[in-house]
């Protein structure tokens, strides 16, 4: 897991903290759900996603300016593992996102009946 972090770079970070977040605000909607409760998780998912998607694309950007930089014998490796590293940032957001979906999921299965 900690080669996961540092594969990840300095994108890892926001995911985690907002990930976190996201998961704190989805178990407290499974403790006490409420409709008011669902728009926030909504706004935290997206931001987790988000974070993970740029995360990804600056993982991509950094990648592709280091290899035009690069003999070309060996750029096409650099690509793929720092493609491969870049993706980290997005797997940790849909791990987050699955998790905090399946909290969702529970919590609004436990929304009291309208009418």
């Amino acid at each position: 897991m900690v080669n996961f972090y540092l594969e990840g770079g300095w994108g890892m970070y926001p995911v985690t903290v907002f990930g976190l977040v996201l998961l704190a605000a989805a178990v407290g909607f499974v403790v006490r759900p409420n409709r008011n409760g669902l728009k926030r998780l909504q706004w935290l998912m997206a931001v987790v996603l988000g974070a993970g998607l740029l995360g990804t694309v600056t993982g991509f950007i950094a990648t592709f300016q280091y290899v035009a930089q690069m003999p070309a014998p060996k750029d096409a490796f650099v690509v793929l593992v720092g493609l491969a590293e870049s993706l980290h940032n997005l797997s940790l957001s849909l791990m987050f996102a699955v998790l905090g979906g399946i909290l969702v999921a529970v919590g609004t299965g436990r929304l009291p009946k309208d009418g």
